[in-house]
């Protein structure tokens, strides 16, 4: 998630750290032919962990095919979520991808056995209670660091769901349209608005009444039975 490619030293230091930080050590790193992979700086931070780096051959980017399907996995995705809510600006891509990988951690993947990532890294199953899944871009409720000026005040400000920092979500503030992290304890996720429960009746629409009543007071209905005029349609799927 770097803006240039004179920001890859710090980027790959940083998913270094990561991954030890996950008690594991990444040995070996393939990589394009371009300058910047395979430069002095990038070699210095690959020597403080122990990583060798190792270009791929020129124009043989089916060496990098593990890595080429993942980029196309999470870009499916965050398209996906980004289509999903067309109310979060187009800054959060970067947020967006992240928690994108971390949902697929929690994904069956085919060609494992249906097993998930995670499971994969850690040999147990996935605790969805503490994973905290959320649609991305769902409206919430937090509670901010400050204390309400008096008693009578708000206690929590609306905002966006954004993606997770473990152990902390991201969350969109409505007020400024900032990214601030916020701890899962302070926050109340309303995902529910994109879902729609088929065993229960959804309330018709104003318009749907306002066009049936103009065919009443028009007199369409004059010949229809009263079981005809009563049917309403119980589910509406879009």
């Amino acid at each position: 998630l770097y803006s240039t490619n004179e920001q890859f030293p710090v980027c790959l230091f940083t998913v270094l750290t990561e991954i030890e930080a996950k008690q594991f050590r990444c040995h070996e790193i393939y990589v394009d032919t371009f300058s910047v992979n395979v430069s002095r700086e990038a070699h210095e931070v690959a020597a403080l962990f122990f990583t060798v780096i190792v270009p791929i051959a020129a124009g043989s980017p089916q060496e990098l095919a593990f890595a080429e399907s993942a980029h196309r996995v999470i870009g499916r995705m965050s398209r996906t979520m980004a289509a999903n809510a067309p109310h979060m600006p187009d800054f959060c891509w970067g947020v967006r991808d992240q928690y994108c990988a971390y949902v697929h951690d929690y994904l069956p993947i085919s060609t494992r056995g249906g097993l998930c990532p995670r499971f994969l890294l850690y040999g147990k199953p996935a605790d969805w209670r503490r994973g905290h899944i959320y649609v991305w871009g769902a409206p919430l409720k937090f509670s901010p660091m400050e204390d309400p000026p008096h008693k009578r005040s708000e206690m929590s400000e609306p905002g966006w769901f954004a993606g997770i920092q473990w152990p902390m979500a991201i969350v969109l503030r409505k007020s400024d349209k900032k990214l601030i992290s916020v701890s899962f304890k302070k926050i109340k996720v309303y995902e529910s608005i994109y879902t729609i429960k088929l065993d229960e009746p959804i309330v018709e629409s104003m318009a749907m009444k306002n066009f049936e009543h103009q065919e009443v007071d028009d007199g369409l209905h004059a010949g229809a039975s009263d079981d005809e005029t009563a049917a309403t349609p119980e589910h509406v799927q879009s």
